[in-house]
């Protein structure tokens, strides 16, 4: 774990220091080596949350994006269960970094457990995936969205990362190290089709920053619109017909401001 409390507060691991557990309360050691990134471990071998796995330098630098505040949060079920988020925004999503392989059970518990839950898979850990995946979409539109760039259908089986995530119900996004994208499988639609949209990395990250002053959930609103898509020609087509309305309403409140303020007429005509 990167934080444990000490004097009650949520700290980093340092060499020799102790505290307890974020999520338990149980005494934590820190562990401060030369190979493994330094981290927290609870004193007996006994874990408070067995979703937990390993963290990689991999998980610290995704974690690193967000405040700390929203790092490791515990979450809590109405029936008392708790396991110990990678990122929880201050708009309820939880974003779960996963390196190792995960049990097709343990991932359908985690997505009923976090109601609003975004998964982030780590493309390269194994040596195929990257070159599988690839090989496996087929290019269909530019989106020229700014979140989602490129929508793409899965038109082969030889793809084991789209086997492992296919079924999932919530949005999953494969990141393959590149340093400006991201790949999201959308949930799978009524008609079985599998979309994939290459996304802004830069944006994915944001989207939560902005999303915590906004008074509406702008992540979950824009998931939902592109999640209803039956192919990603139809991906392709929302976003289109979205931003023509957008534009649309842009020029009818330009002209509805002209209308009502006199003053800016006669700058429009004198700049003519």
């Amino acid at each position: 774990m990167k934080f444990a409390l000490i004097n009650g507060e949520r700290q980093e691991a340092q060499p020799e220091l102790t505290g307890v557990c974020i999520a338990c309360g149980a005494p934590m050691i820190s562990k401060c080596g030369k190979e493994k990134i330094w981290h927290w471990a609870h004193k007996t071998k006994l874990e408070c949350d067995p979703w937990r796995e390993n963290e990689t330098e991999w998980h610290r630098n995704w974690k690193g994006y967000f405040p700390k505040d929203w790092q490791e949060k515990v979450h809590f079920a109405e029936d008392g269960q708790k396991h110990i988020a990678d990122v929880k925004t201050d708009k309820d999503w939880v974003l779960e970094f996963q390196y190792s392989a995960i049990n097709p059970d343990e991932r359908v518990s985690r997505n009923a457990f976090y109601k609003k839950l975004v998964w982030v898979v780590n493309g390269l850990r194994r040596k195929k995936d990257s070159i599988q995946f690839f090989n496996s979409l087929k290019f269909v539109k530019n989106i020229e969205d700014p979140f989602f760039r490129r929508a793409f259908e899965v038109n082969s089986d030889r793809n084991a990362l789209f086997k492992d995530w296919r079924n999932n119900k919530v949005p999953v996004f494969f990141d393959f190290c590149e340093p400006d994208f991201l790949w999201c499988l959308l949930p799978l639609n009524s008609e079985g089709k599998a979309v994939v949209a290459e996304v802004c990395r830069k944006q994915f990250i944001q989207i939560h920053f902005f999303n915590s002053i906004s008074q509406n959930d702008i992540f979950g609103e824009l998931f939902q619109f592109a999640s209803s898509a039956i192919s990603a020609e139809d991906l392709f087509l929302k976003f289109h017909y979205r931003r023509r309305e957008e534009e649309r309403k842009k020029q009818l409140e330009a002209e509805e401001a002209r209308r009502r303020n006199p003053y800016i007429n006669r700058r429009a005509g004198y700049r003519l």
